[in-house]
């Protein structure tokens, strides 16, 4: 499924990825300001951040399709956390 190459730079965008989201957790506790809504935008805009720079230059391989689709629910789930927010300042 991946090259040498490949599979180094897949762990390294997981383990990326998975130690923002455990610095945010203990952050957000600290200064208790923990909501599972803001966990998750928090959270997301590290995998857009950990997606712009380990993105792959010379071929996309099998792993990165899937994370672009992580990518996509995730967009569509932070409509879901905004819109309703944005709804209540207007009203």
């Amino acid at each position: 499924m991946f090259d040498g190459d490949q599979t180094n730079l897949f762990w390294t965008f997981v383990s990326a990825v998975a130690g923002w989201m455990v610095l945010m957790l203990v952050l957000l506790f600290t200064i208790e300001m923990w909501s599972i809504e803001l966990y998750f935008i928090v959270s997301f805009h590290g995998l857009l951040a950990a997606r712009l720079l380990f993105a792959p230059t010379d071929r996309v391989p099998t792993w990165w399709r899937l994370v672009n689709w992580v990518v996509y629910a995730g967009f569509v789930i932070l409509g879901y956390i905004i819109v309703p927010h944005s709804i209540e300042l207007v009203v």
